[in-house]
């Protein structure tokens, strides 16, 4: 019986002896070709990791199943990096270039590119050659807390978010509003935007939407013509007029009670010419933030941290309060607090 128990025992000793192992290695250089000392590597499926030398390199050796892993390669200053390998046994070279962050380049460079519409009245436009804008004004203080200068590009709207995957530019600001988009991650909104109702200076009937029973309204976008019907009941007449410029005379010469207009256009005429007012009403809500890739994780930490300074410090007020009618210019103050609480 010992002599049986010896044996199995020589023969498992003989067949681990020649098993051979799966060695998962290999190099981490930045795009110049020089090594980097210090990445995390991580297999994820498996919970290990290590930290490249001084060459850059790094070594797995262990009794790992032959499969696919995911290595995720990770460092301060440089972009995260996540590369399948199909491990088989014996050795599994996996070398790696890790690009520098967006963030980190434009702290270098001190310029950074900004995608906008320069069609979006009153957020981008451009004015005896200029670019101007809340858009402009806010991303201009941004840079100047980043202390780097935005280099603005004209990009439709509609293309923004496409620009910004492909590379072209480093940030999207346009109106955007948040939406689950591959690779793009969007900061905290930094204006509320939606519907209000416009009337006279010297109105004194109407203070809140639900006056606007038994008086005549125009609206200056065709979607609203049933949606007011719906929100404020008992309207006596309800009528189209796409040019908002025109709406307003008509309210002024009392051919019409009240206006109904996207608020960020509204408020910024209302800022302009103070003939007419704003009734403290905002509806159909929406939030607008600024785009960035998602693999710009600390740029969006960073402007993130700026715009909340800026709710903090008055800024933003400031900015707001340039080019809009301040219905409100704490709406969206008050929101990140709630949203950050």
């Amino acid at each position: 019986m010992k002599r049986l128990t010896l044996l199995i025992i020589i023969i498992l000793l003989l067949s681990s002896c020649g098993k051979e192992e799966v060695i998962i290695k290999g190099k981490v250089t930045n795009i110049s070709g020089s090594p980097i000392e210090g990445v995390k590597v991580e297999i994820e499926d498996l919970g290990i990791s290590q930290f490249t030398d001084s060459d850059g390199s790094f070594f797995f050796q262990d009794s790992f199943e032959e499969k696919t892993y995911i290595l995720r390669f990770e460092k301060e200053g440089y972009k995260t990096l996540t590369k399948k390998i199909d491990a088989i046994k014996g050795e599994n070279s996996v070398n790696v270039t890790l690009e520098c962050g967006t963030l980190e380049r434009i702290l270098k460079k001190r310029v950074f590119i900004v995608g906008m519409d320069l069609n979006n009245k009153p957020f981008s436009f451009i004015e005896c050659s200029d670019k101007h804008g809340f858009d402009v004004d806010l991303i201009r203080e941004i840079g100047e807390r980043m202390s780097a200068s935005p280099f603005i590009m004209n990009v439709p709207e509609d293309e923004l978010l496409t620009a910004l995957k492909n590379g072209d530019i480093d940030i999207a600001v346009s109106s955007l509003e948040p939406q689950n988009v591959d690779g793009i991650s969007f900061s905290v909104p930094y204006f509320i935007d939606g519907y209000s109702v416009v009337i006279r200076e010297r109105e004194w009937r109407i203070k809140t939407g639900s006056d606007l029973k038994g008086k005549v309204v125009e609206v200056t976008d065709r979607k609203l013509l049933k949606r007011v019907k719906e929100l404020f009941l008992g309207i006596k007449r309800i009528e189209y007029e796409e040019n908002l410029e025109k709406a307003m005379a008509d309210l002024d010469r009392v051919l019409v009670d009240a206006v109904v207009s996207p608020y960020s256009l509204a408020a910024y005429y209302c800022n302009r010419y103070k003939k007419v007012k704003m009734v403290d009403h905002l509806f159909d809500e929406k939030k607008y933030a600024i785009a960035v890739r998602s693999s710009d994780e600390k740029l969006l930490e960073r402007i993130d941290e700026i715009l909340l300074e800026m709710f903090e410090d008055g800024t933003y007020n400031e900015i707001f309060s340039k080019w809009f009618y301040p219905l409100d210019s704490t709406r969206i103050v008050s929101y990140n607090k709630k949203r950050n609480e």
